[in-house]
């Protein structure tokens, strides 16, 4: 026969399972640390503790409960096998990371969407991926009104960007540029109402502009941004932009009509600069990379000190680029960059003036 000290049993039973998953307010059973034999069961050090970490499949004769939704192992499709359930996950987290995997075979997620694929209710689904837009993770398109990958997701996964194989087919060329220029070169993707630089390679001249590799910026503010938001309509330029935009320098675009009128231009002439709209001091000139159906995938841009952008550089930077974007459209899709696919380079081989 157990004898239990009767101040234990008291202590007992005035603690909660605290530590018990799903269980809040229930008394704990005699923990099974008892020693078995005569006299007074020694007290284990938990049992003194005021935290009663025991958890309900403890009591005698009580039959493990299944997990609750929210304890529920999750495969990660992308490892091979069946990973370990957290012991206590938090479901919030877990449904805003599946929202982010889900990325990787949705180009867009609605809130409807999201809802169903949670099991959730659609103010929740709403509510997460609002959270993941205020990071950065997810961003809104307001013509539709879906959530696609944000800036910040991107940046994320360019710290890899060696794996990208734009960049991986872009690189030579870019450092092709690069020496035969002597000025810093990118290659940007458009995400949202931002450009963000997949890839690059620095100047050797003493005044350079160093490298964005990794970074987002205002794509309104960028040659790369306008060569990039030009293939857009003009329907989704103004549900994207509000009449008034915000500015990085003196010389940034400030309304959407006047955003409107310069992409016209970048739009007939083939190519974008941008003079000291970003940064002060920083000039750029930018042109598409086009794919096989002559949709621009990623903008080529050479940026250097505005000091020395001047008219005659940009005639000889204009034609170099061209060519370089062609050659990476060659490579990217491994057969003769299509005539169509030059959409816009024949205005860009001939300069047009600042």
């Amino acid at each position: 026969m157990v004898k239990v000290d009767a101040r234990v049993l008291a202590l007992h039973d005035r603690q909660p399972c605290e530590g018990a998953p799903g269980v809040t307010g229930r008394r704990c059973s005699p923990p099974a640390l008892l020693r078995r034999g005569r006299g007074t069961a020694p007290v284990s050090a938990s049992l003194t503790d005021r935290k009663m970490n025991y958890p309900v499949t403890m009591r005698p004769g009580r039959k493990e409960r299944p997990p609750l939704p929210d304890e529920a192992g999750t495969q990660d499709v992308g490892t091979p096998g069946q990973r370990k359930s957290p012991p206590y996950p938090i479901a919030s987290v877990d449904n805003a990371l599946k929202l982010l995997m889900s990325f990787r075979s949705q180009d867009a997620i609605r809130v409807s969407t999201a809802s169903k694929q949670l099991g959730v209710a659609q103010s929740t689904a709403s509510r997460l991926l609002a959270m993941l837009e205020y990071h950065g993770l997810a961003t809104k398109d307001d013509a539709t009104g879906q959530y696609v990958p944000g800036p910040n997701l991107l940046g994320l996964a360019l710290s890899v960007v060696g794996q990208l194989d734009l960049w991986q087919q872009a690189h030579s060329s870019v450092e092709d540029l690069r020496d035969q220029l002597n000025e810093t070169v990118h290659v940007g993707v458009l995400h949202g109402n931002e450009i963000v630089y997949i890839g690059g390679i620095e100047s050797m001249q003493s005044l350079r502009v160093g490298l964005r590799v990794g970074l987002s910026l205002p794509a309104h503010a960028t040659s790369g941004g306008k060569v990039l938001l030009a293939e857009q309509p003009s329907k989704h330029i103004r549900a994207r932009y509000p009449a008034e935009l915000p500015r990085q320098t003196a010389a940034t675009i400030a309304s959407r009509d006047e955003l409107e009128r310069k992409l016209a231009q970048v739009r007939e002439q083939g190519y974008a600069v941008s003079h000291a709209e970003n940064e002060p001091d920083v000039s750029s000139l930018a042109v598409p990379v086009r794919n096989s159906r002559g949709h621009a995938v990623a903008a080529l841009v050479v940026t250097a000190p505005t000091s020395r952008a001047g008219a005659e550089w940009e005639r000889r930077v204009l034609a170099a680029a061209v060519a370089t974007a062609q050659e990476i459209g060659t490579k990217l899709h491994g057969d003769r960059f299509p005539p169509e696919a030059g959409r816009g380079f024949e205005g860009a081989t001939s300069f047009r003036g600042r």
